[in-house]
């Protein structure tokens, strides 16, 4: 389970979908370069991880705290945070940095698909494809969630009334499941106090390792275990 804006949960239907398959793309772009993957592993690994993707491999992110990790360690961060995200057995991780950067990696996967493509959509259009459609039901399954659920039909149409832009839905999804980001704020206390550091954490009820947490550096052992974790989660 993951701790989000609306308390302790796994990802819903149509979030897991949207999530899951952005989650696969990324560890398309990975897998190739991880020091500890080798043909003789790739039994473990679905077909799916390996299909080609356009996108270069090892393409950047954007998300500084994600991308600066080895292939290995980001394979690690990607089953540690979709076993949270979708298992309702597992307990909500210790809180850090690295974690929901991972979160934020996959959702900047999604952010950057739906910006290839035309990203407002005016009144005459009424029909969506592909990762518009997955957002637009991830966003359903949230507007379910409250005290009068909001049909998908109607939320289409304001979508398309308001000309609301695909990537601002895709950010609000990501505010609602990891909430507002701290650890570029946090950093911006590391070259100073150590007592002014401490006391924003505190405020913003984050343990004092938040920014100190790393991953390990994974053994082909290691890696070919979150890869097969990997496999039961997303295939």
């Amino acid at each position: 389970m993951w701790l989000t804006l609306d308390g302790s949960r796994t990802l819903r239907i149509n979030e897991r979908e949207l999530f899951t398959k952005a989650a696969i793309k990324l560890i398309q772009r990975t897998l190739p370069n991880c020091d500890t993957i080798s043909e003789d592993l790739s039994e473990y690994v679905p077909a799916s991880f390996t299909q080609v993707d356009p996108t270069p491999c090892d393409e950047p992110t954007g998300i500084t705290w994600f991308d600066q990790w080895d292939a290995d360690q980001r394979i690690w961060l990607l089953d540690q945070i979709c076993d949270a995200l979708l298992v309702d057995s597992t307990q909500p991780p210790h809180r850090s940095a690295m974690l929901e950067a991972a979160i934020e990696a996959v959702f900047a996967v999604i952010h950057a698909e739906v910006n290839v493509n035309d990203n407002v959509f005016h009144n005459q259009r009424t029909t969506f494809t592909g990762w518009q459609q997955l957002l637009l039901n991830a966003l359903q399954d949230q507007s379910s969630d409250t005290t009068e659920s909001f049909p998908l039909e109607k939320l289409e149409s304001f979508i398309v009334d308001e000309a609301i832009s695909f990537t601002s839905i895709n950010a609000h999804l990501q505010a609602m499941i990891v909430g507002p980001s701290c650890y570029e704020q946090a950093e911006q206390f590391r070259d100073g106090s150590q007592s002014r550091l401490e006391k924003f954490l505190l405020s913003k009820g984050l343990p004092p390792d938040y920014l100190t947490q790393i991953p390990p550096l994974p053994s082909q052992e290691s890696t070919l275990n979150s890869m097969i974790h990997l496999r039961s989660l997303l295939s």
